[in-house]
């Protein structure tokens, strides 16, 4: 799974935008997905989000995945993930009640950076959060 996450990442970072080859990684990645760790599914969310593929089916799978290990995600691994849904614009209500929920339980953790993208992502869904 890492290698799937870690290729697909380095397409998006280097821009190639090979179709044919997304498809597949998102197909293999969907069937492996429990096996992903919280930077895996964050890792994959950002590069098809970076070359602006909404791959609704692997969306929700990457969500799915993210919400039963939200507890597991780094500041950065929430804010990107909530930058990378944004970007494509998929507005999962579970995964983002529980990224909020576990942002505001470590607000400290994050940076800048993390706050930004994260409030900014918030924002383009239009999401209002209500503990």
């Amino acid at each position: 799974t890492q290698n799937l996450s870690n290729t697909v990442w380095a397409l998006a970072t280097c821009t190639v935008l090979d179709l044919p080859l997304f498809a597949s990684i998102s197909a293999a990645s969907i069937q492996m997905i429990d096996e992903c760790s919280p930077q895996d599914l964050g890792n994959t969310a950002w590069a098809f989000a970076s070359v602006g593929i909404r791959d609704l089916p692997l969306m929700q799978a990457l969500s799915s995945a993210a919400v039963r290990r939200i507890s597991e995600f780094e500041a950065q691994g929430l804010s990107n993930t909530s930058w990378s849904l944004a970007t494509i614009a998929v507005a999962d209500e579970p995964l983002f009640e529980a990224m909020v929920a576990a942002a505001l339980s470590r607000i400290t953790a994050f940076g800048a950076q993390e706050l930004s993208n994260t409030a900014w992502s918030l924002a383009t869904l239009e999401y209002l959060y209500l503990p």
